[in-house]
Order: C-alpha cells, then sequence, then structure tokens
C-alpha cells in the first residue's frame, strides 16, 4: 500500500484496552491511553476500552472505515475511578465512521466524585459520534455525566450523542442517554449542551 487509509484493505482486530495508570491519593493520574483504527474497512470485535485508572480520564477512541463497513464491538471510555477526597474524572470521546457502521453498546461516562462531605465535582461525559453513508445498527449509548459527593459538589456536564446517516440504509438503535452527573447541596448542575441528534436523510429512524 502506498501508507493511506484508502489503501490499507480490511483491518481485523478483537479486544483492545489502553489505559493510564492508576493515581495515588488525590493525584491526577497521567495522558489517557487512546485507540485509533483506521482502513478501507474495520472489523473490531472485541472489547475496545480506554477507561481511565483511578483519578484518570478515559481515552478517545476513533474507528474510521473509508469505503466500507464498520463492525465494532462494545466501547467504553468512562472516567477512572475517584480516589478518596477526589474529583471524578471525564470520559474519552467515541467517534465512529464507514459505510454502514454496526455495533453494540458504547459508553462513554464520567466517573462520580467520592467520599461524603469532600464537595467534589462529577466528571464530565464523552462525545459519541456517529458517521454513516449505509446504514447504523447500534443497541444502547451512554455519555452522561459522574454525580458529585455531598455537601455541595457540581454535577459532571453531560456528553453529547450524535448520529448521522446519508446516502443509504436505516438507522436502528435502542436507549440514547446524554444526561447530567446529580449535584449535591448548592452545587451547579452539569452543562446540557450536547444533547442527542439522530438524522436520516436516506431512510428510517427506529429505537
Amino acid at each position: 500500500t502506498d501508507g493511506s487509509i484508502n489503501t490499507a484493505g480490511t483491518l481485523t482486530t478483537t479486544g483492545i484496552t489502553a489505559s493510564n495508570g492508576g493515581a495515588l491519593g488525590t493525584v491526577v493520574s497521567g495522558t489517557a491511553g487512546s485507540v485509533t483504527l483506521e482502513a478501507t474497512s474495520v472489523a473490531a470485535t472485541g472489547a475496545i476500552v480506554t477507561t481511565g485508572g483511578a483519578n484518570g480520564a478515559g481515552g478517545n477512541v476513533t474507528a474510521t472505515a473509508s469505503t466500507g463497513a464498520l463492525n465494532i464491538g462494545t466501547v467504553t471510555t468512562t472516567g477512572g475511578t475517584a480516589n478518596g477526597n477526589s474529583a471524578g474524572s471525564a470520559a474519552g470521546n467515541i467517534t465512529l465512521s464507514g459505510v454502514n457502521v454496526v455495533g453494540t453498546t458504547l459508553t462513554a461516562t464520567g466517573s462520580a466524585a467520592t467520599t461524603n462531605l469532600s464537595n467534589k465535582a462529577g466528571g464530565a461525559g464523552g462525545a459519541i459520534t456517529i458517521d454513516s453513508t449505509g446504514g447504523v445498527t447500534l443497541t444502547a449509548l451512554t455519555a452522561s455525566g459522574g454525580a458529585a459527593t455531598t455537601t455541595s459538589g457540581a454535577g459532571g456536564n453531560a456528553g453529547k450523542i450524535d448520529i448521522s446517516n446519508t446516502v443509504a440504509g436505516n438507522v436502528t438503535t435502542t436507549t440514547l442517554t446524554a444526561g447530567t452527573g446529580a449535584a449535591t447541596g448548592t452545587g451547579a448542575g452539569g452543562s446540557t449542551t450536547g444533547g442527542v441528534s439522530v438524522t436520516n436523510s436516506a431512510g428510517s429512524i427506529t429505537f
């Protein structure tokens, strides 16, 4: 090949995990791991996990099939579990594109803060973006913020879910959730600017 995505052929893989290490105490973990899959068609049947380690952000997952189908298993980019007296961590983003995107559960949820009376905020949800030109078949998608702790903590910002299909095919999915994390006391509620968007100029949309 010439090293470009358009001549890369079919990429087949099973499970992949790429996460940062767990931090100690209230220290924030290192740079989040990430996964990028690019080929003319992609078959990633195993679980892809970029969940953060303790006090670590989740990493981004990007899978692109330039001229063929994208088949993918579960994808989880959740923020890592918070240590004591620590805020929740943000989720990574999930970006999938191809000619017919087929998958199962996609989760980009911020983690909850820990330790009551610590007044810590929840982590933000990530963005889930699906772009297809031949139909979309997925199950549950979740991009929500994490909960705060008492007495007064801010809820994590909601992520967003954006599914777009053009040219041909239908969009079929089940539950789509992009909510804010629960605040406590006088803590601010998380932002809901992301929301959920599903469009299909080529066929039907079924939930």
